[in-house]
């Protein structure tokens, strides 16, 4: 069974998209080169992606304990992740809990040798 991530990555739709984004990319380095005479194109990909960087996301919403997690997306939620927002919901509103506990078996997280246990808040999910 192909997972979530292999269908998604593996979409011909996500692999044009990819390729616009890199020629777009691709535009704006050369912009750059030829704005700044004499300046390397190594240079320009470095200050381009730079600057890129340091663009810090504006939440739309905020989290609110009790309040949805995704809106229109949920339709579009693998089962997994609908079936986590469903637990969310229903905790978040019934009980006082401010997340749950989550056990990593050794070879899933950097082949770690022990199993551990790890707190993840709501918020933490939005």
């Amino acid at each position: 069974m192909q997972s979530e991530f292999n269908r998604q990555t593996e979409s011909k739709h996500n692999q044009l998209r990819v390729e616009e984004i890199h020629h777009e990319d691709q535009r704006k380095i050369n912009k750059v080169v030829e704005d700044n005479p004499g300046l390397s194109r190594d240079d320009a990909t470095n200050i381009y992606y730079g600057s890129l960087a340091y663009e810090i996301a504006r939440p739309v919403m905020q989290f609110q304990r009790g309040n949805f997690l995704v809106d229109e997306e949920y339709k579009n939620l693998t089962t997994n992740m609908r079936d986590l927002h469903d637990y969310y919901m229903a905790q978040a509103l019934e009980t006082d809990q401010a997340g749950f506990e989550y056990i990593i078996r050794p070879p899933h997280v950097f082949h770690y040798p022990n199993e551990e246990k790890h707190f993840i808040g709501w918020d933490h999910l939005f």
